[in-house]
C-alpha cells in the first residue's frame, strides 16, 4: 500500500514548488561566468544542478501531481492491465508479451490479480486489437490479432490502446490504463525493494 496523505502532500508540495525550480533553471542557464577561473567553475557546476532539477520538474511534477487520481485516491478504484514482456523475442518496446494480468488500485492499496499467458487469455488469430491497415501494412499482420506481438510499434501510448481494445473485447472489464513491464524494469523493482 501506498501512504495516500504522505503522497498527496508531495503532489501538493511538487505543484507549488515545480513552477519555481523551473524557472530557476532557464535563469542559470543565462548567467555568464566571469574572467575569474574559480568563479567560472562554481556558475558551470549550479547551471548544471539547477539546469538538471528543471528538466527534472518539468516532468515530475506533473506526473506526481496526477499520482493520486491514479492510484484510487478517495475510494476510485482504478484497474490496470499489466503486460509483461520477457527478453526471448526482440520487440520495438522490449520483448513478446507472454503474460497478462490485471492490477487494482483503491486509496492505494493494491491487489494484483493472476497472470496468465497472453495467448491463453487473448484468442489469437480471431480477435483483431484494431490495428490500423498502415500498422498491419509495415509490421504484419500479427501485429493486430497475435496478442503478444503488439509492442512490435515502437510507441507505447499506442500499444498501450491495442491492449486496451483487445481486452476490453475478450473481456468486457473496463481499464484505466495499460502498463508495460520487461525484465529490465522487474529487476530495477527487485533492487529497491
Amino acid at each position: 500500500a501506498v501512504n495516500m496523505d504522505a503522497l498527496k502532500s508531495l503532489a501538493e508540495v511538487a505543484e507549488r514548488f515545480t513552477p519555481s525550480v523551473i524557472e530557476a533553471g532557464d535563469k542559470v542557464e543565462t548567467l555568464h561566468a566571469s574572467g575569474i577561473p574559480q568563479v567560472g567553475e562554481i556558475v558551470d557546476k549550479a547551471r548544471e544542478a539547477i539546469g538538471t532539477a528543471g528538466r527534472g520538474a518539468e516532468h515530475i511534477g506533473p506526473m506526481l501531481s496526477d499520482l493520486p487520481m491514479l492510484m484510487g485516491d478517495g475510494g476510485q478504484k482504478r484497474t490496470y492491465l499489466i503486460v509483461a514482456s520477457n527478453n526471448s523475442e526482440l520487440h520495438a518496446l522490449g520483448g513478446f508479451v507472454g503474460q497478462v494480468g490485471v492490477l487494482s488500485v483503491t486509496d492505494g492499496r493494491f491487489e494484483l490479480g493472476e497472470f496468465a499467458n497472453t495467448m491463453t487469455q487473448l484468442p489469437t488469430n480471431t480477435l483483431s486489437a484494431g490495428a490500423t491497415e498502415e500498422e498491419i501494412q509495415v509490421f504484419g499482420e500479427r501485429v493486430d490479432t497475435h496478442h503478444g506481438d503488439h509492442n512490435i510499434i515502437p510507441d507505447f501510448s499506442r500499444v498501450g490502446q491495442l491492449y486496451y481494445n483487445v481486452w476490453d473485447a475478450a473481456k468486457q472489464q473496463q481499464l484505466d490504463g495499460v502498463i508495460g513491464v520487461d525484465p529490465v524494469f522487474l529487476q530495477r523493482m527487485l533492487s529497491l525493494t
